[in-house]
């Protein structure tokens, strides 16, 4: 189970696109407070509440980016805030003001699940998010057209 989760706002057939098109990659979805959730490794790899939201929104954005170049009626998600859920059952909110910004800082790695052992087929899009996150691509997601 996920510790962090990021609340996504987006329509329906975008989230639908996520769950369809990155199966390899080890996201978690889920449906809390009535926000379409995506739990991610790369969430989990940060114990201070600010690089997770580093994190998020860098997730968020390389979502948007690939979505958009993949699929023809890719709306896209903003992230609503994120949702910690803690050993002891209890849950944490940080919700973000509507117009907040925040700046996309260094690439750090996407965790994909999986044994090494085992063959993982990545989608043409968890493909195009690997590489933007190795080779440090600064991309961002308000200049590209649908």
């Amino acid at each position: 189970m996920k510790t962090w989760y990021a609340l996504l706002n987006g329509p329906l057939e975008d989230q639908n696109h996520v769950k369809r098109l990155f199966t390899a990659s080890g996201y978690e979805f889920d449906d809390l407070d009535g926000k379409f959730a995506l739990g991610a490794q790369a969430l989990e790899s940060f114990s201070d509440r600010e690089e997770v939201i580093d994190a998020a929104t860098e997730l968020v954005a390389s979502l948007n980016t690939t979505l958009r170049l993949s699929v023809d009626r890719y709306t896209g998600f903003e992230l609503h805030g994120l949702l910690e859920k803690r050993q002891d059952g209890t849950t944490h909110r940080i919700m973000f003001a509507k117009g907040a910004a925040f700046g996309i800082g260094g690439a750090s790695a996407i965790g994909i699940a999986g044994s090494l052992s085992d063959k993982i087929i990545l989608s043409r899009e968890e493909r195009l998010v690997v590489l933007l996150r190795k080779h440090g691509i600064d991309y961002d997601d308000r200049y590209l057209c649908d």
